[in-house]
């Protein structure tokens, strides 16, 4: 009992000094010598309104990842043999429903912390990903972890990762989280400290292999530790980006992180083109009838922070996701079954799914119990719940929802001016604007 004690009072300690090196750092100001991203790197079908993005983690360094972290201790054998497989045996699948849902950018588990050799064969399918997404006009970005080692393994096959821990008042850090069950730590994943210039070089290799395989984009995940050494990654990825861009004649790719909402850390996001925040509770909208708020002042900060020119991608613990049924009786009403993708598992469906992706959201994971989900949109004949300008806040547009081609959705527009034409007190308004917000 007394070793169990001490073993949860160390991991205490650990999380709290983690706490402290991610929360309690002064606030970062951007150096004169940092990248400044530029308007001109986004190309247009990155911008705010054009993309539609989900991220679709995978392979089987995601499957390894989720039987060591607490997130992916409910998956069932079922649910782990998809994750594995999703970029080679189950890819073909995937990207019909990826088509079929007008999704134009996704992410994929390039790098999450295991060794370049265990690495090695998820890089060898993905080469394959980004080619066929590519034919079929979807752009990805390559997702890597800016901090994780899997230690048995990267201390193994790359023994110099070994002096690259992050350490806080002699305590050596490892990826841990505060669930609703309370605080969960893996011990497995040892985190790295982006000051030490081996490190860095170390994750440079790893993402110089990606922009070879022909991504659009590096996207870095797990931005902890200190600001000045992670912003330091940001700048060494760019200037990587810019050099190979020289090298072969291809757009630059874009950098983004996951830099969190805070103040104090914001000013990170200057170097990247992407904004991408995960800091959010519920995807803001109409959902059973009520006006779901609660996220819409961090979306409004968001807004307000970031460049103008920069498209901003957020994800939400709580996704509303559905299968659209029509509603006998109720010409362009919906409502909702399971459709959902669990670590880019779709759930069993028979007939045609009506999808349309959302403008601009991140259609993803579900924070604590690892969901995934495509965002459906009704068809024509209803109203849709669509992104808002460059400032992106949901909205429930019953104007009628902008298509790729930029058709408005006529039912939508009769609805508003049937509603307009209601005097006072003549009851509620029809039946499909009632049901839209629920159709997403």
């Amino acid at each position: 009992m007394l070793r169990v004690r001490i073993v949860k009072s160390i991991g205490l300690i650990g999380w709290v000094a983690a706490a402290l090196v991610f929360c309690s750092a002064q606030s970062f100001q951007p150096a004169p010598k940092l990248y400044r991203a530029k308007p001109e790197d986004v190309p247009p079908w990155a911008e705010q309104g054009n993309l539609r993005f989900i991220r679709l983690d995978g392979g089987q360094i995601e499957s390894w990842k989720a039987e060591r972290t607490w997130w992916g201790n409910k998956f069932s054998a079922e649910e782990k043999e998809v994750l594995a497989h999703i970029y080679d045996r189950d890819f073909e699948q995937m990207l019909g429903l990826l088509k079929q849902a007008e999704f134009n950018w996704i992410w994929v588990t390039w790098s999450n912390g295991w060794s370049l050799k265990d690495e090695d064969e998820n890089r060898e399918n993905l080469k394959k990903v980004i080619a066929r997404c590519h034919e079929n006009g979807i752009h990805v970005s390559a997702y890597l972890s800016a901090s994780n080692m899997f230690r048995k393994s990267a201390f193994r096959d790359d023994p110099e990762t070994k002096k690259y821990g992050l350490w806080m008042h002699g305590i050596p850090l490892f990826y841990a989280g505060l669930t609703k069950t309370g605080l969960h730590i893996s011990w497995e994943r040892r985190l790295a400290d982006a000051r030490k210039p081996g490190w860095r070089a170390y994750l440079l290799k790893k993402a110089e292999l990606a922009v070879d395989a022909g991504v659009d984009a590096i996207m870095w995940d797990n931005v902890i530790g200190y600001d000045d050494g992670l912003a330091q990654l940001l700048d060494d990825t760019q200037q990587m980006a810019e050099r190979k861009a020289r090298e072969t004649g291809r757009p630059k790719v874009m950098v983004y992180a996951n830099i969190h909402i805070a103040p104090d850390r914001f000013g990170m996001n200057d170097i990247g083109e992407v904004i991408w925040e995960e800091d959010g509770k519920d995807t803001p909208g109409v959902w059973d009838g009520n006006w779901q708020v609660d996220n819409a002042r961090k979306i409004k900060f968001l807004s307000g922070e970031k460049q103008l020119w920069q498209p901003l991608k957020y994800e939400n613990d709580v996704y509303h996701c559905g299968r659209l049924h029509p509603q006998p009786g109720r010409a362009g009403a919906f409502h909702r079954r399971g459709l959902c993708v669990r670590r880019g598992h779709l759930a069993k469906h028979r007939g045609p799914i009506p999808l349309r992706a959302d403008q601009g959201r991140a259609g993803s994971p579900g924070g604590l119990d690892g969901h995934r989900s495509i965002q459906p949109f009704p068809g024509p004949a209803s109203g849709a719940v669509s992104q808002g300008g460059a400032g992106g806040a949901d909205r429930l547009d019953l104007r009628g929802a902008a298509e790729p081609t930029g058709r408005r959705l006529p039912q939508a527009e009769r609805l508003l001016r049937d509603q307009s034409a209601r005097a006072p007190g003549q009851g509620s308004p029809p039946g499909p604007v009632q049901s839209a917000g629920d159709a997403v």
